[in-house]
């Protein structure tokens, strides 16, 4: 008899009345998504399908990555986490403040805004940035070099 998975766990035929896949891992073609991943996505039974971004799909996972490396840096690497309960109990917090944080991806706008339906407009701050990009090459340009 094949294992079923449901959201990470095991589930019997009778939670499950058809046979059909109950959604998709979209993954990078990188070597973590290799190996063990793809072992256990080709059980028998399993309900999840692996789907390659820009191979299977169109889309990209980059935004997905962005968000993962944002996280560890930001988050993850300047912590001790001493086991994966500790992990488990930090990551709603840490999640919490990343949805919460503006991000130039998405001109200003944090998670949770774009989610409520602010649409990311990369025009919204074209006079300030024009203004610094003036500011900047001024400064430079005014700079002295002893050595130059």
């Amino acid at each position: 008899m094949g294992e079923k998975y449901k959201e990470g766990r095991l589930i019997t035929d009778a939670e499950s009345p058809k046979k059909e896949r109950l959604g998709m891992l979209i993954t990078d073609d990188g070597s973590e998504n290799k190996g063990a991943v793809t072992d256990m996505l080709a059980k028998p039974g399993m309900l999840w399908k692996k789907i390659i971004a820009q191979v299977d799909i169109v889309q990209s996972n980059s935004m997905v990555e962005a968000a993962n490396k944002i996280i560890k840096h930001r988050f993850l690497y300047k912590q001790c986490i001493a086991c994966l309960a500790e992990l488990k109990n930090k990551l709603p917090a840490i999640i919490e403040e990343y949805n919460n944080t503006p991000l130039v991806s998405l001109s200003a706008y944090t998670p949770n805004e774009v989610l409520a339906g602010k649409t990311p407009d990369f025009k919204r701050f074209e006079k300030q940035f024009f203004i610094a990009r003036k500011k900047r090459i001024s400064a430079n340009q005014n700079v002295t070099c002893d050595t130059c």
